[in-house]
């Protein structure tokens, strides 16, 4: 295929691709449009890990327009999808919000996939669309998709034939509940940030009161906003709990790690808690958390020089 890029070490996974593309050129079936599918996203993986998205983004449109793939709308909406996120690697975030589109459309053309996978397609490719359209500052637009997939997530719950859908969930009203307090509505994210928070509790007592690390982030975080978003509407008392737990459990998380990159959310919900403390008069323990966030910032600071 003429788009690869001149790299020896991707000649294997070159060969195995254009092998699949020939026969693309035929009668293909779904073990053909398999391969082309495994092949592609090993070679946009190797051309990523060289830091050559240029090349990868090339790859994927030629192999996106290969005719005989428009049989096959999941798997083509797939590849859009992987597009769409190597595009926004480099930047390029008109071209990631179109090519969204596309591969939405061509998801919801396909009729009679039983394996269900269009669904949280659909769901993914909000979400994608959703971090375009906020990098491009467009708050509202980012909003709106965000919410489509929320809506559509919230409407695969309990699917047995689909993976569990709770982690994209929590996720996806997190970021709602983050661009909503963007966008100054503040009750609007209490009512969104408060339900991610009651299902993830639920989610935690299936598993014995213990969140994965990605979920128990998502809830430090949404805790955060949360308190942050009662803060806005003047409700510092009601916000107080959530900013506490939000600040005990990323408190664990950095004296535990001791990652640095972590510090700075930390410092973050000290700031949120802080202002809170003050706003309800409690200026010794808003002094004490001053002085905590101050030993941190010393200590990212002499991490940072070596």
């Amino acid at each position: 295929m003429s788009s690869h890029a001149a790299v020896p070490e991707f000649e294997p996974l070159k060969a195995m691709v254009d092998e699949a593309v020939a026969q693309m050129a035929g009668a293909p079936d779904d073990a053909v449009v398999a391969r082309l599918l495994d092949g592609a996203r090993r070679l946009v993986d190797a051309y990523m890990s060289r830091a050559m998205g240029r090349d990868a983004a090339a790859f994927l449109d030629t192999v996106w327009a290969i005719p005989a793939l428009s049989g096959f709308g999941i798997e083509k909406a797939i590849l859009g999808l992987l597009s769409v996120r190597v595009l926004q690697t480099l930047g390029d975030h008109e071209a990631a919000i179109a090519r969204a589109i596309q591969s939405a459309a061509v998801a919801t053309a396909t009729r009679g996939d039983g394996r269900g996978l269009g669904a949280p397609l659909l769901a993914d490719l909000a979400q994608a669309r959703a971090a375009s359209l906020e990098m491009l500052g467009r708050r509202e637009g980012a909003r709106d998709a965000q919410a489509e997939a929320v809506a559509r997530r919230a409407g695969l719950l309990g699917r047995s034939d689909l993976p569990d859908q709770r982690p994209g969930l929590a996720s996806a009203r997190n970021a709602l509940g983050r661009l909503l307090i963007a966008l100054e509505d503040h009750e609007a994210a209490i009512e969104e940030l408060t339900t991610c928070i009651d299902e993830l509790h639920a989610f935690a007592e299936e598993t014995e009161g213990r969140l994965p690390p990605m979920l128990f982030n998502t809830r430090a975080a949404a805790c955060n906003r949360l308190g942050r978003a009662y803060i806005a509407a003047g409700r510092p008392l009601e916000a107080h709990p959530h900013l506490m737990t939000s600040v005990e459990a990323m408190r664990d998380l950095v004296n535990e790690t001791r990652n640095i990159g972590l510090v700075e959310d930390f410092l973050t919900a000290l700031g949120d808690l802080e202002q809170a403390e003050r706003a309800m008069g409690n200026d010794a323990v808003a002094a004490n958390l001053a002085a905590e966030a101050a030993r941190w910032r010393d200590h990212a600071r002499a991490a940072a020089k070596g």
